[in-house]
């Protein structure tokens, strides 16, 4: 069976190694799977825009350094946390895993990997890589450090962009200017994100996505049936709660099926949110109580049962679905499940980056600082937490499986 997915990505690897070809000659190669291309266009740009205001990047950039080190702070937290978790056996499945992109429409989660759909993947490095490294090349200018060059890198399957700045007058640079352009990226990719997230959460989600659930199957035999609810019907409250279904649900109910191996179909994600909407709107109900759910304007008094897998667990007896609209096909199935990877991946890059861990940027906030403090012992210091950090993520990565086979349950 011809697979249009797959071969559309072969298609789109052949016309990159054929461009990478037809520009073999500006671009340099590196232990043969590295390829950077380095151009000065859009190096005015980025000069342009640090030139409005510098004074502006330059507060904006401060109050990023103190932002960068909350970031940096808490994906250590993060990392220790985990830790704690895997030698408790709470996490049972690697707690650190890569993010790679596959030839099909459909997210995985595999044995120490997430697999993102391609074509979400091609979207979503322009949306992470490009601010991060314009916040980068803008504060830098700002701070009179000259761009040398941008451009874009290739290794393997994973592309990616930079921005060079002078690599000798950084090195001169104030403390304070070095640390505003390091975590220029970074924090440039947390606020983007959290923009992004409140826009989906409170303009274009409430914008297409109707208010209410339709009842889709009333189960004759529980309380819903006898309170007089068919399907059809669109619920509007459920309790003292509404029953719209927000952005944020549908995010938590995403996240939810993808990190515990379940199918992230359209339809998977809508039973999750409407079963995380129903069972918040039952909290504090016990089985054999009386809700009142109100639906197509008018109350309808339920009589609670026992949910069939968990008899203390309250239970209606209907199931439901989104309001058909423009949410379906397209909007569902392509447009939030992007914006889904898109703010979850930029969060992501930004807390990995903060590490401290050389070269990553947070490293190089490290470094800075270590050298201001002591420059004999500056490198040792850097060495010293990076092999702490990589320690961390190891265990986080191989420690389930090796606790698992030295002490099964």
């Amino acid at each position: 069976m011809f697979d249009l997915y797959f071969w559309s990505v072969v298609a789109f690897f052949a016309g990159l190694v054929a461009l990478i070809y037809v520009n073999r000659r500006r671009i340099s190669f590196q232990y043969y799977v590295l390829a950077m291309y380095r151009t000065q266009r859009g190096k005015r740009f980025i000069e342009s825009v640090a030139s409005v205001s510098p004074r502006f990047w330059k507060i904006v950039s401060a109050i990023g350094v103190v932002a960068g080190f909350c970031i940096m702070a808490y994906a250590i937290l993060t990392l220790v946390l985990s830790s704690q978790l895997v030698l408790s056996r709470t996490v049972k499945v690697p707690a650190m895993q890569f993010i790679i992109p596959l030839p099909q429409s459909t997210p995985v989660n595999g044995l120490g990997f997430i697999g993102v759909p391609f074509w979400f993947w091609i979207l979503i490095v322009p949306f992470v890589l490009f601010p991060h490294e314009f916040a980068h090349g803008v504060v830098a200018a700002a701070c009179k450090i000259r761009v040398k060059n941008v451009g874009l890198i290739q290794m393997l399957i994973w592309p990616g962009a930079f921005v060079e700045p002078d690599e000798a007058q950084l090195r001169r640079a104030k403390l304070l200017d070095k640390l505003r352009v390091f975590a220029a990226g970074s924090v440039a990719n947390i606020t983007i994100s959290l923009v992004a997230i409140l826009l989906v959460q409170y303009a274009i989600w409430p914008a297409i996505v109707p208010s209410g659930m339709v009842l889709t199957d009333v189960f004759s035999d529980m309380g819903a049936a006898a309170a007089g609810l068919k399907p059809g019907m669109t619920v509007q409250k459920i309790g003292n709660m509404s029953s719209n279904i927000g952005y944020g649900t549908y995010a938590l109910s995403y996240g939810y099926l993808l990190v515990n191996g379940g199918n992230v179909t359209t339809e998977d994600v809508e039973g999750f949110s409407m079963l995380i909407t129903t069972l918040t709107a039952l909290d504090g109900y016990e089985p054999n109580q009386t809700i009142t759910v109100v639906a197509d304007g008018n109350p309808y008094s339920v009589m609670l049962s026992g949910r069939p897998e968990n008899a203390s667990i309250p239970y209606m007896g209907f199931s439901a679905e989104l309001k058909p609209s423009a949410a379906d096909g397209f909007m569902l199935d392509f447009f939030f499940p992007l914006l889904w990877w898109l703010t979850t991946l930029g969060p992501f890059v930004a807390l990995f980056n903060m590490l401290p861990l050389y070269p990553f940027d947070g490293g190089l906030m490290l470094e800075a600082v270590a050298e201001k403090l002591s420059k004999k012992r500056a490198k040792m210091i850097v060495k010293a937490v990076g092999a702490l950090i990589i320690a961390l993520m190891v265990f986080n990565f191989v420690g389930p499986t090796l606790i698992q086979s030295m002490m099964p349950a």
